[in-house]
């Protein structure tokens, strides 16, 4: 079995039902009916290159023909969400804002084409882990450490301000306010530096609605006293 086959297959494994989304609008993440992978690289915006994370959401109920739905997000500096897609056994192709994207899960590479600009690119995959956020360090050279549970295992991760993946709506990019996970258990994307892996995106935990800013407090209004 090659290996595009055996990644696709794996992405439907034990799915309930696909969620249907109009086109264009904000994906819902359900961890119940979908798989997610990530990968990064380099697309055209405006002529010009730039890196991208690409995140992908593929569905378990095949199309008329054979193919796999897919939704997600694509990065040209701000996340724009996927149009439409669909995926088989050795591409994911799909839309967003003018252009064609095409993803060889063979070669790893990404062929793209529209208002943009086009090209051919290689991309990498990103390596996911789950466990419960234990501790972190204090920020140093804009970078921490964040110490993940993992299968009763503890595993320390570089983490700087990365991309929360959320469950409905865009992603938030650039988030700091770590501390708002700690004891929580969710998932990570990892992405490599040489020889050193760091979390790349957050998986936003169940329950939680991370945002960008921190939500303002609420002041009591006193009242003036009666005379």
């Amino acid at each position: 079995m090659v290996r595009g086959t055996l990644f696709v297959l794996l992405l439907a494994a034990s799915l309930a039902a696909q969620v249907a989304q109009p086109p264009g609008s904000a994906p819902q993440a359900s961890a119940a009916d979908i798989k997610r992978a990530v990968y990064e690289g380099v697309v055209a915006l405006e002529g010009k290159t730039i890196g991208t994370s690409i995140m992908l959401e593929i569905g378990e109920k095949a199309g008329a023909d054979g193919s796999w739905p897919v939704r997600g997000w694509i990065q040209r500096n701000d996340f724009y969400p996927i149009d439409s897609g669909n995926a088989t056994a050795d591409h994911v192709v799909f839309t967003s804002g003018g252009n064609q994207y095409d993803i060889n899960l063979n070669t790893l590479r990404i062929s793209y084409a529209g208002r943009d600009g086009s090209g051919n690119q290689r991309l990498e995959k990103m390596s996911y882990v789950e466990g419960r956020v234990y501790k972190l360090t204090e920020e140093a050279d804009e970078q921490r450490t964040m110490t993940l549970q993992i299968s009763g295992d503890e595993k320390d991760f570089v983490v700087g301000e990365p991309t929360v993946w959320k469950r409905n709506g865009p992603p938030v990019i650039h988030f700091s306010r770590l501390e708002e996970i700690l004891g929580k258990t969710t998932g990570f994307w990892l992405s490599r530096y040489g020889t050193e892996r760091y979390v790349a995106i957050v998986e936003e935990p169940q329950g939680m609605d991370l945002q960008k800013k921190a939500p303002k407090e609420k002041k009591d209004k006193k009242k003036a006293p009666h005379s």
